[in-house]
């Protein structure tokens, strides 16, 4: 009888899963770090543009849009 552990679990020390098969283990971590990176860059640059395009505030919206803004160049710094 195999062991509860055989069907979930590899013995290879590295590679575990669907994901493995794709990309070589040590781009893992950067592959992931660029899908979030640009899921959040876009998020990011939707949100200014509605906040934009529904300027009825200026005062609080152009504090707003600054604070917002802050992620992509924070993004941008991290990758250089």
């Amino acid at each position: 009888m195999a062991s509860p552990h055989s069907f979930c679990c590899s013995s290879r020390a590295e590679g575990v899963g669907w994901w493995s098969r794709l990309v070589p283990p040590s781009m893992d971590w950067a592959a992931t770090a660029l899908l979030c990176a640009a899921a959040a860059t876009v998020i990011t640059l939707v949100h200014i543009y509605h906040h934009l395009l529904h300027y009825a505030e200026p005062i609080y919206q152009r504090f707003i849009v600054r604070l917002i803004f802050m992620a992509p160049v924070m993004l941008r710094s991290a990758s250089a």
